[in-house]
């Protein structure tokens, strides 16, 4: 217990300098900066009792390698492992449903991520910079558009092994086709799952069913009847007038307005 100042069950500082240390029993939460600039550090273990890992817990902690979350964490706040440039692993346990902001960013040496099953969202540049990964594994998804930007660019670019459910790999190219990064047999592949992708737009964003439109390649003339019953039973009229007006250019002359009258 020397080597740490803790106040009602937060680990406020470690002021040890030993390679290898383990969170004392009784520790809920890991304060912010409790490990900051620890250099020296390489292992730690954190205990059963810990939900919460604050803001720049274990910030530029660079000689950090091995660290298991267990299960029992929630939270994992800003920053918190940013800079651990030999972390080469991360095991987001299911419990954590959200990776905050900067989290793993800069972590130069990480090759393999797994996020939880039930994940609701990756804050913006929670990886940023982590330019080795290799493999991503996700369980299933309840929420679209996970991946943020910067991972996405390192999926695409280094072709990496992402391991995802059915479910997950529909968002996944969902995504990639709402910010026009356009991968061999991606058309395809929507035509394959028409109705899933045309649904996240019913109950979700109508953008997608314009982006479908304006590509050309996937709403045809023998879809947009059946398209335009779904959205007046969901009540989506948005959408409606939107396939209408389209048809209306595209497919046969009948201006909208006039159906509508109908």
């Amino acid at each position: 217990m020397q080597d740490f100042q803790i106040e009602q069950g937060v680990l406020i500082r470690y002021t040890g300098s030993g390679e290898e240390t383990v969170i004392p029993e009784g520790v809920a939460v890991i304060g912010e900066k409790a490990f900051f600039n620890c250099t020296g550090l390489k292992s730690v273990v954190i205990g059963n009792s810990v939900t919460s890992i604050g803001n720049w817990a274990f910030f530029n902690c660079k000689t950090l390698d091995a660290v298991r979350i267990p299960d029992s964490v929630t939270h994992i706040g800003e920053g918190a492992f940013s800079y651990c440039i030999r972390m080469k692993t991360v095991v987001i346990p299911d419990s954590v449903t959200c990776i905050e902001a900067g989290a793993f960013e800069s972590c130069t040496s990480l090759t393999s991520v797994r996020m939880p099953e039930h994940i609701t969202g990756i804050r913006k540049e929670a990886f940023r910079g982590c330019n080795l990964v290799e493999s991503v594994t996700v369980g299933e998804w309840k929420f679209r558009y996970v991946f943020p930007d910067e991972l996405l660019q390192i999926l695409i670019e280094k072709n990496c092994s992402v391991k995802i459910s059915d479910s997950s790999k529909n968002n996944l190219i969902l995504q990639l086709f709402m910010y026009d990064i356009d991968i061999e047999g991606m058309f395809d592949y929507i035509n394959a799952h028409f109705w899933w992708m045309t649904r996240q737009a019913f109950w979700g964003d109508s953008k997608i069913i314009q982006k479908m439109l304006d590509s050309g390649k996937i709403i045809t003339s023998e879809d947009i009847d059946s398209l335009i019953e779904d959205a007046i039973q969901c009540q989506k009229y948005e959408i409606q007038l939107m396939l209408m007006d389209y048809k209306y250019q595209h497919f046969d002359f009948q201006n909208p307005a006039d159906k509508l009258k109908l």
